[in-house]
């Protein structure tokens, strides 16, 4: 315990009243609390507790299935993953530290320590979102009104979407004006709220006792396959409990989709030579940020730019029908080479 912080400077630094944007291998928000003989003692003992509880919800975050198969870590062994640790609040007496950390993990080391434990792993970090909670009764649409049960239930809940980060406007009547006149406007708040995108959560009373719920995306890319769409029945009973039920069932689903899609295989990769056409750099940089959201692809990689076409190396598990399949989804043609492991591919012309 005396050399913890030399070995936490060795490994990371430790920031204090640092905002970072949230990303996969950052933990934010454990609570952390240590009585000792004097205050740096009782911070130091804080920190170093602080550091495994983080590393066990990140190991739960990216390999949930695996989370109770894995070796144990100490406070001794957690520190080659740290990558820095930040305060977000504390307190201090004496001979006590009570406060709050965010643990940020070195992506490699993580990975080579599950790769080594031969668990599969999620790869990439589900977008964050701002939820507009739409209820459509008798015609009618709401929104942020109070007199709407599912933003009671989602709003009451708070946490209600972690694996998102989601979270429901606060109902300001400037954010009310701005989606009764149209609720694209809700692109406007994305900046207010630091998310990724708007998820419209629609739910409708279709009559009698038969509820609907689904989802909808803005922008929508790389997120077709998180677009829920679910029937339930409900008669009688309290209707912002039932809300919150179906809304629940939503994200759960649409986590399994993301986990199912963006998780590791254990299965040897394979590699595919792709010529696609593009007439500038700029547009081929566009590009490669769109590929690097497919979650079909492993790694993506620039091997020629050779304008008006770039010759990319991509590697993926599976078979290339599925591949194919997948690229269809999302707006692109592939047409596999005669033999070798190359292809072209090209954008379909209606997709929008």
């Amino acid at each position: 315990m005396k050399n913890f912080i030399k070995m936490l400077t060795l490994c990371g630094v430790v920031f204090c009243g640092t905002t970072v944007k949230a990303n996969l291998y950052r933990v934010t928000n454990i609570p952390v609390v240590a009585e000792r003989s004097s205050a740096l003692e009782a911070k130091e003992a804080a920190l170093a507790e602080g550091q495994v509880m983080a590393f066990k919800q990140l190991i739960t975050r990216l390999s949930p299935q695996s989370a109770g198969q894995l070796p144990q870590i100490t406070e001794e062994t957690v520190l080659p993953y740290v990558q820095g640790v930040s305060i977000e609040n504390e307190k201090t007496t004496a001979t006590k530290y009570i406060g709050n950390i965010a643990v940020e993990f070195n992506p490699k080391a993580v990975k080579e320590f599950l790769n080594t434990e031969q668990v599969t792993y999620l790869k990439t970090q589900a977008p964050s979102l701002l939820v507009i909670p739409e209820y459509v009764a008798n015609g009618q649409t709401q929104t942020l009104e109070a007199t709407n049960p599912l933003y009671l239930a989602l709003k009451e809940k708070k946490d209600f979407a972690p694996f998102y980060q989601a979270v429901v406007p606060q109902g300001t009547e400037e954010e009310l004006n701005v989606l009764k006149e149209n609720i694209g406007g809700a692109n406007m708040l994305l900046g207010d709220y630091k998310k990724d995108r708007v998820m419209v959560l629609r739910l409708t009373h279709e009559g009698n006792d038969m509820w609907q719920i689904e989802s909808s995306f803005s922008p929508s890319s790389g997120m077709q396959n998180q677009v829920v769409q679910k029937r339930f029945r409900f008669s009688n009973g309290d209707q912002k409990l039932a809300a919150g039920q179906m809304a629940d069932a939503v994200f759960a689903e649409m986590e399994k989709r993301w986990r199912a899609d963006r998780t590791t295989s254990l299965s040897d990769k394979q590699t595919l030579y792709l010529r696609i056409p593009v007439n500038s750099l700029p547009e081929w940089l566009r590009l490669e940020q769109e590929m690097k959201t497919w979650s079909f692809f492993d790694d993506v990689g620039l091997k020629g730019l050779y304008l008006p076409q770039v010759l990319v190396e991509v590697a993926y598990k599976g078979d290339l029908d599925t591949i194919a399949s997948r690229l269809r989804e999302v707006g692109w043609q592939m047409e596999k080479d005669f033999s070798g492991n190359g292809a072209t591919l090209t954008r379909m012309a209606e997709y929008e």
